[in-house]
């Protein structure tokens, strides 16, 4: 058992300092006691903000359904020096979502639309695929649940420089390519923005308004958001700018506003706190009936849901926990931009964060404020004495064993979920336990009823045995579905990977040798170098192809068009696979050669390996890979 452990943090450790270049791993430390005030708290997010060169930042917290204190500094331009005030418009990135979820609920309310109806009916001209149509229709619930099976937006779109007059319509159809279901819809849960956005066209069609307008008038106006707008704020003096490595980003104006493009301040979007606390009412006015935040706050349509998973996204409303007390809300982001609206029901407590800058700032704060509205809570380390109460069915007993997602956010993030993304399920006694390939977290799950296990951290029915259509017996946990796998698989596929990073990397270092030295001794007709130019080439092609997407760092918008990096990247993606095979041709053609048996073998162990990473790359559709077109 330890030798297995002493492996697995082996394999752990290396594939952490192999990726740290393509992936950008963040620890963020947690401080061992919360704040313990208002002042408090924002005397660590505003030392966060120092610290991690965040421009400005606006905080309110709600405790005890009163408003505790509200906070913003900073500046909103530093080019122009001027500060940021709780009226100063933020960029909150997909909180913008909430608004087509809260019109969907009316419009149903209104008996104007029905959730489950096929949205092939309610938008014949908005063009998508679905090989399941005939017996599983998209329908509009899957819109706002991310759960039609499509693909997220692809980099071009995201890319793309919207105008403000861009209609809704147009901005659907400019990219449609990415609308294309990879499962049965309603089955898997996979973030995509183009869905809420199809949502609100259905939503303009049935009103007759512009889906702006809409919400303008149903929501923002009665809510006490008059500033707030779906467009780039004009003046855009009272616009916070968003930042990104220090520098200033400019305005992003996206092709499907709905889902990502609304400016608010801090004084509105706590109008907009109370709103969701208080469920649809506003001073004495109920603008949405309080029943139907009970339907937005649940998921309804994963398998998972069906068998009674509570955590996960509703409808435009995402339900997780903290410290055993359970949480609703939703984030957004854009590159240097960043929000977040959470409140916890049963403490009555709640949040806004607004903030400008790179990311990890942000984190680091929302961490902050969750620990300080839950400061009072005790959240006990054994859970064994507890889960005697709750004995764990068998049929969770046998999960034990490795697993992979299934439920990518886009195709072409399957490979590295394939490689890094597995997690260990294991039990103990009446606990079930979770952590991660690359480790980190473990997990505390106990039975909830017979269908479900509870994560103690989140105190959420969370974890469910599920059959997919296609994949068969499957583990949802939250919103992501895992598919059982074996140990051998997970490690031996991620050494294989390593090796042939490795096994390269040495390639190419031998070759800084061996190409000058034979170059001055008029070497290169020796059949030894023959063996080895095939095998340096396809090594150089397949570094280059890993390090070239470094260069991008967050700005994707590169990868969405034509230039030198893209086309280093298509090129390295071809040739990579082209050399191993020309190595593998010479390989046999010099197998009688009376070059070295130690260098031949160990040069065919090497194209061995290039040819597995081929392969690799090929059942993931990384050959030829083209990113402005993905």
């Amino acid at each position: 058992m330890q030798t297995v452990k002493r492996t697995r943090k082996l394999f752990t450790t290396v594939a952490i300092s192999m990726l740290a270049l393509a992936l950008p791993l963040q620890a963020f430390a947690q401080d061992e006691q919360p704040a313990q005030s208002f002042d408090g708290l924002v005397e660590r997010i505003h030392n966060l903000s120092e610290t991690h060169d965040a421009p400005a930042f606006a905080l309110a917290v709600i405790e005890g359904g009163k408003l505790s204190g509200t906070h913003v500094e900073g500046k909103a331009d530093r080019d122009a020096n001027i500060d940021a005030t709780a009226n100063t418009l933020f960029r909150i990135g997909s909180i913008s979502k909430m608004f087509v979820g809260l019109a969907a609920l009316k419009l149903e309310q209104e008996g104007l639309l029905d959730m489950n109806a096929e949205v092939r009916s309610l938008a014949p001209e908005i063009p998508f695929e679905n090989q399941w149509e005939a017996t599983d229709p998209v329908r509009f619930i899957h819109l706002l649940e991310h759960t039609t099976g499509w693909d997220d937006m692809h980099m071009r779109a995201y890319s793309y420089e919207a105008r403000d007059n861009l209609t809704l319509e147009e901005g659907l159809n400019l990219f449609p390519e990415s609308r294309v279901t990879r499962w049965v819809p309603g089955t898997r849960e996979a973030y995509c923005n183009s869905g809420p956005a199809v949502a609100a066209f259905i939503i303009q069609k049935i009103t007759g308004v512009p889906f702006e307008e809409y919400v303008q008038q149903h929501f923002f106006t009665p809510i006490g958001m008059p500033t707030t707008t779906f467009f780039k704020p004009q003046p855009y003096d009272n616009a916070a700018k968003v930042y990104h490595s220090g520098k200033h980003q400019p305005y992003w104006s996206l092709t499907v506003r709905p889902s990502g493009a609304v400016n608010s301040s801090l004084t509105e979007m706590t109008h907009f706190l109370s709103f969701l606390m208080n469920k649809g009412r506003v001073d004495n006015h109920q603008i949405l009936p309080a029943h139907l935040f009970d339907k937005m706050e649940m998921p309804h349509s994963t398998l998972g849901a069906r068998q009674g998973i509570e955590a996960g996204y509703g409808i435009t409303n995402m339900l997780d926990g903290y410290q055993g007390a359970t949480m609703n809300g939703h984030g957004g982001a854009v590159a240097g931009g960043m929000a977040f609206v959470g409140y916890f029901r049963e403490l009555d407590a709640g949040f806004v964060l607004l903030m400008t800058g790179d990311g990890l700032a942000f984190h680091h704060s929302l961490e902050q404020i969750k620990k300080y509205l839950t400061r009072e809570l005790t959240f006990p380390t054994d859970w064994s004495e507890a889960a005697k109460a709750y004995p764990l069915p068998d049929k969770f007993k046998a999960l034990d064993g490795w697993y992979r997602p299934i439920n990518s956010r886009t195709k072409r993030m399957d490979l590295m979920l394939h490689l890094l993304g597995a997690q260990k399920i294991w039990h103990e006694e009446n606990v079930v336990h979770r952590s991660p390939l690359l480790e980190g977290w473990v997990s505390n799950e106990i039975a909830y009823d017979k269908h479900v296990l509870t994560d103690a951290w989140t105190n959420l029915p969370s974890l469910a045995m599920t059959n997919d259509p296609i994949a068969g017996e499957t583990v949802q946990v939250v919103g992501n579905l895992y598919q059982k796998t074996s140990a051998l698989n997970v490690f031996g596929l991620l050494a294989l990977v390593m090796f042939t990073v490795l096994f390269s990397v040495i390639g190419l270092l031998y070759a800084v040798c061996w190409v000058p030295y034979r170059y001055v001794k008029k070497q290169f007709h020796k059949p030894s170098t023959a063996l080895l130019i095939w095998p340096t080439l396809s090594s150089l092609s397949l570094v280059l192809f890993l390090i070239l997407p470094i260069f991008v760092g967050v700005n994707f918008e590169l990868l969405a068009k034509v230039n030198a990096i893209t086309l280093g990247i298509l090129m390295t993606s071809v040739l990579f696979p082209l050399f191993t095979l020309v190595a593998c041709v010479r390989q046999y053609q010099l197998r009688n050669s009376p070059a070295s048996k130690v260098l031949y073998w160990f040069v065919g162990g090497v194209i061995a390996l290039h040819v597995f990473m081929s392969i690799y790359l090929a059942c993931f559709d990384f050959v030829f890979l083209r990113t402005w077109l993905t």
